[in-house]
């Protein structure tokens, strides 16, 4: 009997809702939008930083504090690959599973980077 083995695909792809950003932009303008999305960004980046230091120690409430504001930013810019992410992490965390919440945790981490770039990216070819 054979088996085959098959490699798992860490490339996650970010699942963004371009509707959200792009009512940012009707509403806002160019230049505001561009600023919001830019600083919600800047936001996610800093927050997953501390995430990862709290993971690092062991730390799962703040891990759980963090994940729910990352969860309300990422869900107000179109992120919501991100932001579902950021969910299942705190349940993951609220269930004591912690061989899930690692799991879930890394996936957040790998998604976040992706998810950012999008983000950043339409904010800079949207013409704002």
């Amino acid at each position: 009997m054979t088996a085959e083995i098959l490699a798992p695909d860490y490339r996650t792809k970010p699942r963004i809702q371009f509707e959200a950003m792009e009512l940012l932009l009707q509403n806002l303008g160019p230049k505001v939008s561009r600023d919001v999305i830019e600083r919600a960004v800047c936001e996610i980046d800093g927050r997953m930083g501390t995430l990862q230091e709290a993971l690092f120690e062991g730390e799962l409430e703040p891990v759980r504090t963090i994940a729910l504001r990352l969860t309300a930013i990422s869900r107000q810019i179109g992120l919501v690959g991100f932001s579902d992410v950021a969910t299942d992490l705190v349940q993951c965390i609220d269930r004591g599973d912690i061989n899930a919440t690692y799991a879930v945790a890394a996936r957040l981490i790998r998604l976040g980077e992706s998810s950012m770039f999008q983000a950043v990216q339409f904010a800079g070819l949207s013409g704002a």
